[in-house]
């Protein structure tokens, strides 16, 4: 209980988040199911969005992406599966917060690790967003970007932005009871 899922990327031996860049005809909900279940070995139910975050923002401290990126971090129930590696993954595990290895900083900082957590033990916590992120999103999906839209009632969402067209939808996983 109270662990996060992490998968440790083959390509530079670090630990993140697992997903990916959403494919042109998935939901991010759709995205974070298929991308969990590809890197963990995990059947997931995204039950919350975390956070919409600019990944070109320099106050995450990623390496900025050429093309633009949005980040979504939502949280999931297992409903099944067991740990399974991939092409992509090397190791998949759960860590506690005071137990987080090195992590792959392009894909996730310490500070949002630490930020899922904060989320994980206050529910009712709001989405997390960057203005900036979540005016382009709410113009391109003509006013369903806001955070309080974005609720399980109202995904899948589906939309592809002009200007940041690669996006990434990251699935977080807690106490990790098969339901």
């Amino acid at each position: 209980d109270d662990k996060i899922l992490l998968v440790k990327e083959r390509s530079d031996g670090l630990w993140t988040l697992h997903g990916g860049f959403a494919e042109d005809d998935e939901s991010p909900v759709e995205e974070a199911v298929r991308e969990t279940f590809e890197e963990s070995g995990y059947e997931v139910k995204p039950v919350k969005l975390l956070s919409a975050y600019d990944n070109n923002n320099s106050k995450h401290g990623h390496t900025p992406f050429l093309q633009g990126l949005y980040k979504l971090i939502f949280q999931c129930e297992i409903i099944g599966g067991s740990p399974t590696p991939s092409i992509e993954t090397a190791e998949v595990d759960f860590f506690t917060e005071n137990n987080i290895p090195q992590l792959s900083i392009r894909r996730v900082t310490p500070t949002q690790i630490n930020r899922i957590f904060e989320h994980y033990r206050n529910p009712d916590l709001a989405t997390d967003f960057d203005w900036y992120s979540i005016f382009y999103l709410t113009v391109n999906l003509g006013g369903q970007g806001c955070p309080e839209l974005w609720r399980e009632e109202h995904l899948p969402v589906k939309f592809s932005p002009p200007h940041k067209s690669l996006m990434i939808y990251i699935c977080t996983l807690f106490n990790c009871k098969m339901l």
